[in-house]
């Protein structure tokens, strides 16, 4: 081989040489993109579900608070016991509503019969 071609041997041996650390680069940097994606994305999500949590908590607060507010009156702790232990104060009755049974000849569906029970009918049995 002459120098030149020696020269042009190297040059091409360097530039594939290049190309390979190129592309390693390239593919270690996308790897790197794509697991940083996922962990962002989970975070996003992470951060989704304490959102709710928080504003269901929140919720429950305003809850409790509006409860414990209503049991510092008198009427508030006298719903709650007839509530939770179905008191009455002396004197009171309970009231019960019968719904009524009414039923319409429209509501009111003959029994199906099978074929041999339509069959029998038939012949008087």
């Amino acid at each position: 081989m002459t120098p030149l071609q020696w020269k042009r041997f190297f040059i091409r041996a360097i530039g594939w040489v290049a190309l390979v650390v190129l592309a390693l680069l390239i593919a270690t940097l996308g790897a790197a993109a794509w697991r940083l994606y996922g962990k962002a994305e989970e975070a996003r999500l992470t951060h989704q579900g304490a959102a709710q949590a928080l504003e269901e908590l929140r919720s429950r607060k305003s809850a409790v608070e509006s409860s414990l507010s209503k049991l510092g009156t008198e009427r508030g702790i006298e719903e709650e016991i007839r509530l939770r232990y179905q008191l009455a104060k002396p004197g009171e009755e309970q009231i019960v509503l019968v719904a009524s049974q009414v039923q319409n000849a429209q509501d009111v569906t003959p029994e199906k019969k099978s074929f041999w029970e339509t069959v029998m009918s038939w012949f008087g049995r």
